[in-house]
């Protein structure tokens, strides 16, 4: 009864092994169209986010720019009562107001931030004050209109529009956090479908193999199925974009995929046998990874900085688990690397933005309350080494014989300052660097890289002593530069260059309006003197 069972079973397999076929066709297409699906996704949720989020921080750089420009104006109009600081005040409060509309209509239909209302209701009592202190310029009232705008209640509104700016790029974040974590749910979700597809399909194949073996009568059946499995695992591990590695007990790497090259700039056969510390930029996470591998048997998304052969960094997120051989003792490592460098590189420039709009904040700020240009350039020195991560900054303004002699600073470099010479002429080596460019071509000069960067050569061993490994520079107008070094390579990038760029226009022009102001009242000082003059001969 056994054996009649057993033919009963086996028998309809035998017969028909195209069924398993076509089954397994079925879930290996069904599986490809989920893998399909699920890249696909990652690709247009990243694409969107990124757009959005790039779009949304131009809006709102153009919001602090025009605001900035706006007030100084108002305060200009208010001071001196001219018509041309007027007359630029109520060409810029339109365009302000049209910022505020798209970004409202942005954030409406793609984030939807409360914040907007604030940053309306701010400017529009802001817009009231300066049309009043406007007014009291007009009429003569100067000293009046000066002290309304520098009031605790324009103050005031101006902190609520700072914070309705601050509050829409926070919204913004803890909104893309959000949207993330739902598209990495979603991928997750696809990528067990896929998998399960997958594995379904591979169980088929197994079965039509089996169905077939009986077809044909093949005594070898269990060989042939072995080395069609391994043939099937080897094309797999070899072209797989995922990084898979296996370590022994040693930490010695004794297999890892191919794919490691186009991550790292290492093939597969230089690292085998190599000690997998090697690759880990900083010792101390190799330590706590195995510390955290020997006590839980597993890590999860434990993120590290690994070597690449080109002396780059590769910031990636290990998942492995701990091997265990005879008696339960440690027998090596398993796991897998997934590449989050152009992430962090996202996030690095997202908190480089922010501090640069901190600095630029600071210095409207700034503006607004200084009347002489040294005050100005002090102030933008400590702003950006307070604000923006930078590590030194300084003004230089044209001196004798074509040098660029410093006129204000701040940070750890004022030594650094004697040691180097700069000049506006570009036949000389001092002349082609940052300072040099910047003050003769009236552009911004990124420095990504200090070792590397031939311009800087005059001056790399002063600057790399000081630990300024890359910089910016940015024209103020009449020839003067702004200096920015930072501690880190490639801390500035090129899509900065606009903002450094409209930085310097309005330092530019608060300087020449103060110093506008300074002519005005030395005029003024020596009309008096004149005047008391007269009277005196009269006498």
């Amino acid at each position: 009864m056994a054996e009649e069972k057993d033919h009963t079973v086996s028998g309809p397999a035998a017969r028909f092994p195209a069924l398993y076929f076509g089954a397994a066709l079925a879930a290996g297409i069904i599986s490809f169209i989920l893998m399909f699906q699920t890249y696909r996704s990652i690709y247009e949720a990243t694409g969107e986010l990124h757009e959005r989020h790039y779009k949304l921080l131009n809006a709102a750089g153009s919001l602090i720019l025009l605001d900035s420009r706006l007030s100084l104006a108002a305060n200009l109009a208010a001071s001196t009562g001219q018509p041309r600081y007027e007359r630029e005040y109520r060409r810029l409060s339109p365009e302000l107001n049209d910022a505020i509309k798209k970004i409202s209509k942005f954030t409406v239909s793609d984030v939807g931030s409360p914040q907007v209302a604030e940053i309306n209701k701010a400017n529009l009592q802001l817009e009231e004050l300066e049309l009043r202190a406007l007014q009291l310029a007009l009429s003569g009232k100067r000293r009046e209109a000066s002290a309304l705008l520098g009031g605790r209640e324009y103050e005031g509104f101006k902190k609520a529009y700072s914070s309705g700016i601050s509050g829409l790029l926070q919204e913004f974040e803890e909104a893309l956090l959000v949207e993330s974590a739902a598209s990495r749910s979603g991928i997750v979700k696809n990528s067990i479908a896929a998998a399960a597809g997958f594995f379904i399909s591979l169980m088929f194949w197994a079965l039509a193999a089996v169905s077939a073996r009986r077809w044909f009568k093949v005594r070898e059946s269990t060989e042939a199925l072995v080395a069609e499995k391994d043939a099937e695992y080897r094309h797999f591990f070899d072209t797989v974009q995922e990084i898979f590695y296996r370590a022994d007990w040693k930490g010695l790497l004794t297999n890892i995929t191919p794919s490691i090259w186009k991550y790292s700039g290492y093939t597969r056969e230089e690292l085998l046998g190599k000690p997998i510390s090697d690759l880990y930029l900083n010792p101390e996470d190799r330590g706590r990874l195995i510390k955290e591998l020997l006590t839980k048997g597993m890590v999860e998304d434990y993120e590290v900085k690994l070597k690449a052969k080109d002396r780059g960094v590769l910031d990636v997120l290990v998942n492995a688990r701990l091997l265990k051989g005879f008696a339960g003792l440690p027998a090596g490592v398993e796991g897998s690397l997934r590449d989050i460098t152009a992430r962090k590189a996202a996030e690095d420039k997202l908190r480089r933005m922010n501090r640069l709009y901190s600095v630029i904040t600071r210095i409207n700020g700034a503006v607004m309350r200084a009347h002489a240009p040294q005050k100005i350039y002090e102030e933008l020195c400590r702003a950006a080494v307070e604000e923006g991560g930078i590590k030194f900054a300084w003004v230089g303004l044209p001196g004798p014989g074509g040098s660029i002699a410093p006129a204000a600073s701040c940070g750890s470099g004022e030594d650094f300052l004697q040691e180097i010479q700069t000049s506006i002429y570009a036949s000389l080596p001092e002349g082609r660097g940052p300072s040099g460019t910047a003050s003769r071509e009236g552009k911004v000069f990124i420095n990504s890289d200090t070792a590397k960067n031939p311009a800087m050569l005059p001056w790399r061993a002063a600057a790399l002593r000081k630990g300024y490994l890359s910089s910016a520079t940015f024209p103020i107008g009449g020839g003067g530069v702004v200096n920015f070094y930072s501690g880190e390579t490639g801390f500035f990038e090129e899509g900065e260059a606009a903002l450094l760029s409209s930085l310097g226009e309005g330092v530019s022009y608060a300087v020449n309006s103060a110093r506008s102001e300074l002519v005005c009242a030395e005029v003024s000082s020596q009309l008096e003197h004149a005047k008391e003059q007269l009277r005196e001969v009269r006498k």
